[in-house]
């Protein structure tokens, strides 16, 4: 026997159930030939026994996708690196030619006036110099700390 709260959720239940007469939703399925669309219903959402099934199956409008195809050259990527170093190395050319007209304004410069030129650290300093003296441009004279400077030659 139901007491008369169940009997009240019944009727509750009952109230609620005449929005669950929509249609059952589908779920459209792509297979990989994108020929085939076949409707698929919904199972976790059952329609009360007492609603008829719908008379005609719902439209299931199919969706074409195109896929666009760039014709790319396979080797970009290695074109690209070619083309951003030489980039690189033109600026840093550009860098140490700074380098060399400074030694029109002085004979000897030294570490600092190249970080101060070129806004660089100590170490990017010395291997712009390194670069230029294995060029045979300028000369090291001194070997370490500040007694180090650098000649043209």
């Amino acid at each position: 026997m139901l007491s008369e709260e169940n009997k009240k959720e019944e009727v509750d239940v009952d109230v609620v159930e005449p929005a669950a007469e929509q249609s059952v939703p589908e779920v459209v399925v792509e297979s990989e030939s994108e020929s085939e669309i076949e409707p698929v219903a919904d199972v976790s959402v059952s329609a009360p026994a007492s609603v008829p099934a719908p008379a005609e199956p719902a439209r299931v409008e199919s969706v074409v996708t195109e896929k666009i195809v760039y014709k790319t050259d396979p080797n970009i990527v290695q074109k690209l690196l070619v083309k951003a170093r030489a980039v690189i190395q033109q600026r840093k050319r550009t860098k140490l030619n700074k380098i060399i007209t400074l030694f029109e304004a002085n004979s000897q410069i030294t570490n600092t006036d190249v970080q101060k030129l070129l806004r660089v650290s100590s170490a990017t300093a010395v291997r712009y110099l390194d670069i230029l003296e294995n060029e045979n441009r300028i000369t090291q004279v001194g070997n370490t700390g500040k007694a180090v400077f650098y000649t043209k030659i």
